[in-house]
């Protein structure tokens, strides 16, 4: 018998179509006793995913997924379990939640949400999978229970990105008057009122017109000779083809965002634009640099 059907044989058959999550009861249903079951979870080879559900590899997003199915059937995998699906950009969460249509008893992996859902806020995980809040569902439910601060950095991400508009979120504010996290969702709605979606962005704002420097509109998207868009930038002065970009540590930093600003920039530039980047010691030791700076490159365009 190869290794790999050694390790696969070691779970039971239906985890593999759940993405590495069972229940007891299916270990049993697949000739396991409760004697093995036991032993195998107590010894650290099956280990619990949330809820009801065991998985003998590695935890995923879907077997997180997968685990509030297969604990609550009727229920839909939402807020930061739903977001690491979807790569939303949401810190880790020791518990699973889930959006059930009855009140369910909180478990100490799983966290049960009474909030209405409408049909087309779900979706689910392949043909015939448990279903899941979409990502713009998601990203509103977490934007309510996250720190403010987290909050914003997901709203860029999301605003950028096109998931959610900012009308979404003054509507989700006011629907939800009274809902836990709306108070989250009103300072978000002030804090980008201006258009810039960080702190960073803010003092930029501030440092353009102190220096008497206009012309210019917040995260605008930028489109290559044939149209297609290449980023959404902090910045952009169309006319004189001139880019801004705040580098803060915690959207840019790490090799992934490395790379991909890296990728960005040489399109930008390739297409035409002059790109200035800022950091935060810049914007706040150094705002008169940044103004002399910007001059200098629109006056040479």
């Amino acid at each position: 018998m190869s290794s790999e059907r050694r390790v696969r044989g070691n779970v039971p058959p239906v985890a593999h179509r759940q993405a590495g999550a069972f229940t007891r009861q299916q270990a049993f249903e697949a000739g396991w006793s409760a004697d093995q079951v036991s032993r195998r979870v107590r010894t650290g080879v099956w280990v619990r995913v949330a809820g009801k559900a065991l998985t003998g590899g590695e935890v995923t997003a879907a077997t997180l997924v997968w685990a509030v199915r297969l604990t609550w059937p009727d229920a839909v995998a939402s807020h930061s379990t739903a977001a690491a699906l979807h790569r939303l950009p949401v810190p880790v969460d020791a518990v699973a939640h889930a959006v059930t249509p009855r009140r369910m008893k909180t478990l100490s992996d799983l966290r049960p949400h009474r909030i209405a859902l409408a049909d087309h806020e779900t979706t689910t995980l392949g043909r015939g999978g448990p279903r899941l809040t979409t990502p713009a569902r998601t990203v509103l439910d977490c934007l309510r229970t996250l720190p403010v601060d987290d909050g914003e950095r997901l709203l860029a991400y999301a605003l950028t990105r096109k998931v959610v508009a900012r009308e979404d979120l003054r509507d989700a504010a006011v629907a939800g008057y009274e809902r836990r996290g709306t108070p989250a969702l009103r300072e978000l709605l002030r804090r980008t009122a201006g258009g810039a979606l960080s702190e960073g962005e803010r003092r930029l704002h501030a440092i353009l017109p102190a220096a008497r420097i206009g012309g210019w509109t917040a995260n605008s998207a930028v489109s290559d000779l044939r149209g297609r868009t290449i980023a959404v930038v902090d910045v952009l002065f169309s006319l004189e083809r001139v880019v801004l970009e705040v580098d803060g540590w915690a959207a840019h930093g790490g090799r992934d965002a490395f790379e991909r600003d890296r990728d960005r920039q040489n399109r930008l530039v390739t297409a035409g634009w002059t790109v200035l980047r800022f950091t935060w010691s810049d914007l706040t030791d150094r705002p008169e640099t940044v103004a002399a700076l910007v001059r200098a490159a629109l006056l040479d365009r």
